[in-house]
C-alpha cells in the first residue's frame, strides 16, 4: 500500500512492499557492492512492518484534518510554503542531482573497468530515473504555480472530502489514493527506527477526485 511513498532514508530511495511471515512488510535492499560503489553505509535489508506505520500515519492525519483542527492545518501548510523552507528544498534536490550524477559517472567508469555489464547497467538506469525525477521536482518547485496560497489549499482539501472517514474505514486501495492525493512522502530511518511524514499537495491534484463515504470516486459534472 504504501509502496509507490515509502522511502528509506539511508538511501532515498523506495522500499518495496512484500509479505512475510503472512505479513505485508516494507523493504529496501542494497547489495554490498553498490552499497560500496556509492560510498553509503547501508545494511544489506532493512525491514519496516506495515501494521507499525499504517495505523501512526492514519492517526497523525485523521488528527491533523478534523474538523476542529483542519482550519488550523491548512493555514500551518500555507505558511510552511515561505521563503526558508522553499530554499532548504531546492538545495536538498540540487544537491540529490549532483550526486546521481557523481554515481552515473562512477558507473560508467566501473562498465569501462570491466565490471559486470547487467548488474552496473541496472545501476545506471535507476541513478538516471532518480535524476530525472529530482530534475522534475525541482522544475515544479521552482514555478510560481506551486506556491499555494490558504485558499487554493482550502479548496484542495475540500475537494478530497471527508480525510476522516475514509481513513476510518476505507479499504487499503482507497486509502492509498488518499496518499496519492494528499502528496503524502512517509521517511523510514532504520538507525533510529523512525518515520518522518510530510504532506505536499501539488495544483495538478486540483479537481482529480474527492473521498466520499465509500472511498474516492470522480468528481461530478
Amino acid at each position: 500500500m504504501l509502496r509507490t511513498l515509502l522511502f528509506c532514508g539511508s538511501c532515498n530511495r523506495r522500499m518495496q512492499g512484500q509479505w512475510t511471515n503472512n505479513a505485508p512488510y516494507y523493504r529496501c535492499r542494497f547489495p554490498q557492492e553498490y552499497a560500496l560503489a556509492n560510498k553509503i553505509e547501508h545494511p544489506r535489508n532493512v525491514y519496516l512492518r506495515e501494521d507499525l506505520v499504517v495505523p501512526q500515519l492514519d492517526a497523525w492525519l485523521a488528527r491533523e484534518f478534523a474538523p476542529d483542527r483542519i482550519d488550523e492545518t491548512i493555514a500551518a501548510m500555507a505558511a510552511n510554503q515561505g521563503h526558508d523552507e522553499h530554499a532548504a528544498e531546492e538545495q536538498r534536490i540540487r544537491m540529490e542531482i549532483e550526486e546521481c550524477e557523481h554515481r552515473l559517472r562512477q558507473y560508467r567508469d566501473a562498465l569501462d573497468g570491466g565490471a559486470a555489464a547487467s548488474a552496473v547497467i541496472e545501476w545506471i538506469t535507476e541513478a538516471e530515473n532518480q535524476r530525472q525525477a529530482a530534475q522534475a521536482k525541482l522544475k515544479r518547485l521552482q514555478a510560481p504555480s506551486d506556491r499555494l496560497d490558504e485558499a487554493t489549499i482550502t479548496q484542495m482539501v475540500h475537494e478530497l472530502g471527508d480525510i476522516v472517514r475514509v481513513l476510518d474505514g476505507a479499504d487499503s486501495n482507497d486509502k492509498a489514493e488518499l496518499y496519492k492525493q494528499l502528496g503524502l512522502r512517509a521517511t523510514y530511518n532504520p538507525g533510529e527506527e523512525t518515520v518522518q511524514a510530510d504532506v505536499v499537495l501539488s495544483p495538478n491534484l486540483i479537481g482529480d477526485s474527492k473521498v466520499s463515504e465509500g472511498g474516492l470516486e470522480p468528481p461530478c459534472p
